[in-house]
């Protein structure tokens, strides 16, 4: 199971690093919340709930307590609501992925 999801992790975060300028602060992606559950939904062995909630635990995303969000103020000073993911864990995961098995 975790292995399915570090490769659903990485998959997810390499294709929002692609786009046309991915909003990145501070070492973490950030990403609307609607635009990551939809992704999340397309790969159904759990409910994007259950996901965010291990990612939570195993802190590939920054999010404030009870939460998979944390607030965001904005240059023009409203405050927006995202979900952090963590570009270290990334990179951890991708060097992982790299290693030979044996």
């Amino acid at each position: 199971m975790v292995t399915k999801m570090a490769r659903e992790f990485i998959g997810i975060t390499k294709h929002l690093l692609e786009q046309p300028q991915p909003w990145v602060k501070d070492g973490r992606l950030l990403v609307p919340r609607e635009t990551l559950i939809e992704m999340l939904d397309k790969h159904a062995y759990l409910t994007s709930t259950e996901k965010l909630t291990l990612w939570r635990k195993l802190h590939w995303i920054d999010a404030e307590q009870d939460h998979f969000t944390r607030r965001l103020r904005c240059d023009d000073g409203t405050v927006k609501r995202v979900i952090m993911l963590d570009l270290s864990a990334y990179e951890g995961l991708c060097e992982m992925r790299a290693m030979p098995t044996e």
